[in-house]
């Protein structure tokens, strides 16, 4: 059986939100913040608020139902010398959000396709 699913880049869609969404058939939705260099606490505080105000607007529209699922992510491109503020790790672990390297396989394949989402939606 193939897994449908529905990609989107809310902040371009809705005028704000997170970088990416891929909403499966399957009733989980996973969405995901890039950021690059350091992350202090300030900037998780925001990464968080963008990905709840995606969840609301996705509601809203109605790409998901309220049995909907929500995996969390914050896709972190790690560049020499940037760092990840410590009470940002404990502001995601405390809201349910995964902070994931940018560089590994998986998160590739997420800004791959966030790229050509957005160059879709550039035309």
């Amino acid at each position: 059986m193939t897994q449908v699913s529905r990609e989107l880049c809310p902040d371009v869609e809705f005028g704000a939100g997170c970088d990416y969404a891929d909403v499966k058939s399957t009733g989980v939705a996973f969405l995901y913040e890039l950021k690059t260099c350091t992350l202090d606490f300030k900037d998780a505080r925001k990464a968080s608020s963008q990905l709840d105000r995606t969840k609301d607007d996705l509601a809203r529209e109605g790409i998901v139902d309220s049995n909907c699922g929500f995996e969390l992510f914050i896709l972190h491109e790690k560049r020499k010398g940037c760092s990840v503020d410590a009470r940002a790790i404990a502001w995601f672990q405390r809201t349910g959000v995964r902070l994931a390297d940018a560089n590994s396989d998986a998160a590739r394949r997420v800004t791959s396709r966030l790229k050509l989402l957005q160059a879709r939606a550039r035309r």
